[in-house]
C-alpha cells in the first residue's frame, strides 16, 4: 500500500492555474508539466516548486513554428514526454482553432504541428500524413511502449496513433465500436476524457462509455456504464469493470463494480491501475488491474472536498483531482482542479 511522507507541491501561483482536464507530465530529472488548460498554456514546476511557462501565452488561438512560449494554444489537455525529451500537447481547439496534436522540440523548443487541423473527410485522414488529419475532441495522450503518439479522439469516438516521424501516418487503434468485430470483440462508444496507459506485457487501459453493448459476445458489459478496457495485443478488447448499477464501495470488482467519474490513469509497481475518482475526490486502485480485483480508496476521503494533511491516506482530503502519473521512483503525482495544485504520494 501507499503510506505518505511528504504532502505536496503547491503552486506559487495557484489562482492563476486551472486543471479542469489537465494531463501532467513527469522528466527523468523530476521535472513536472502540467496543462493548464483554461488557460491555453503547458507551465513546468521544479523540484523546488518554481513555475514557469512552456509553452502557450495565456491567449487562445494558434500560432505555428515558432518558439513555444510564443505559441497559442486552445484549451491544452492531455501532455507527455517521449524518451528523448519532446513535449507532445493534445490541443483541443473550437471550430476555429481546430484540434491538433503538437510537439515541441527538445533541441529548440520550437512547437509545430504533428498531426490535425484539416478539415473533416471520410475516415478522418486515417492511412495519411498528419496534415491530412481531422480529430474532434482530443483529449488525453500518451507515448505508447512502441514510441507512437496515441491519442484519444472522442468526438469520433477513437483511439488515433501517430506515428512520431514525418509526414506523421496516423491510424486508428481503437475504432469506433459501433458494432461487434473479430478486431474489437467487444462494443464501445464514446471513449471518454481519462487517460491512456500501459501494462507490463505492452497491453494498452482506457475508459469509455458504453451505451450499447447489445450482441457482443460475453461477458459484454452492462448498458450506459462507464467501463474500462483492455486491449490485447492481437487487437481484441477484454472487458475489465464497470456496471450502470452496482456498487461504489471498496471491495467491489468487474460487472459489480460502478465506476464514476474517471480522471485518469495509471499503473503502480505492483501491476495495480490507479484512478483519479473526480466527483467523489478519491484516487482508487483495482488490484491486479483484473475483473476479479477488488476497488480499494488509495488516498481521499469519500465526498469530502478540502486539502486536508496526508499524514495517512483515508485522513486526506481532495479537492476535485484530475491528472495523475508515477514518475520513476513510484512516487505519485496528481492535479487537482479544486485547489489549483500538484500533490504528491510517496510510498
Amino acid at each position: 500500500s501507499l503510506i505518505p511522507r511528504a504532502s505536496s507541491r503547491k503552486c506559487a501561483v495557484a489562482a492563476r492555474l486551472s486543471f479542469t482536464a489537465a494531463g501532467i507530465a513527469i522528466a527523468p530529472d523530476g521535472t513536472l508539466f502540467v496543462s493548464d488548460t483554461d488557460n491555453h498554456r503547458v507551465v513546468s514546476i521544479s523540484t523546488e516548486g518554481h513555475l514557469s511557462v512552456f509553452a502557450g501565452t495565456g491567449v487562445s488561438g494558434f500560432l505555428d513554428n515558432v518558439d513555444a512560449t510564443l505559441a497559442l494554444l486552445d484549451t491544452p489537455r492531455g501532455i507527455a514526454l517521449d524518451g528523448v525529451g519532446n513535449l507532445y500537447i493534445a490541443d483541443a481547439g473550437s471550430a476555429v482553432n481546430r484540434d491538433r496534436v503538437r510537439r515541441v522540440g527538445i533541441s529548440d523548443g520550437i512547437i509545430t504541428t504533428i498531426a490535425g487541423g484539416a478539415a473533416d473527410t471520410p475516415g478522418h485522414g486515417d492511412g495519411g500524413s498528419g496534415s491530412g488529419v481531422s480529430f474532434s475532441d482530443v483529449v488525453s495522450l500518451a507515448i505508447g511502449p512502441d514510441g507512437f503518439v496515441y491519442v484519444t479522439d472522442s468526438g469520433f469516438d477513437n483511439i488515433r496513433r501517430i506515428n512520431p516521424a514525418s509526414p506523421f501516418f496516423t491510424s486508428s487503434q481503437v475504432p469506433d465500436g459501433t458494432s461487434c468485430s473479430s478486431a474489437s470483440g467487444l462494443r464501445h462508444n464514446n471513449i471518454s476524457a481519462t487517460g491512456l496507459t500501459w501494462d507490463a506485457s505492452a497491453r494498452l487501459h482506457f475508459v469509455s462509455t458504453i451505451s450499447n453493448a447489445g450482441g457482443c459476445p460475453a461477458p459484454a458489459p452492462a448498458l450506459n456504464a462507464v467501463v474500462l478496457f483492455r486491449q490485447e495485443t492481437n487487437g481484441a478488447l477484454t472487458y475489465l469493470a464497470g456496471a450502470s448499477s452496482g456498487s461504489t464501495a471498496d471491495g467491489a470488482f468487474g460487472d459489480t463494480l460502478r465506476l464514476q467519474t474517471v480522471g485518469h490513469i495509471a499503473f503502480n509497481a505492483s501491476g495495480d491501475l490507479l484512478y483519479t475518482e473526480t466527483n467523489t475526490h478519491r484516487i482508487r486502485r483495482i488490484v491486479g488491474a483484473s475483473p476479479t480485483g477488488a476497488v480499494t480508496t488509495v488516498i481521499g476521503t469519500l465526498g469530502v472536498v478540502g486539502f486536508g494533511s496526508l499524514s495517512a491516506p483515508g485522513a486526506a482530503f481532495l479537492s476535485s483531482p484530475v491528472g495523475l502519473a508515477r514518475d520513476s521512483n513510484g512516487d505519485l503525482y496528481w492535479t487537482e482542479d479544486g485547489t489549483s495544485s500538484v500533490r504528491l504520494l510517496i510510498p
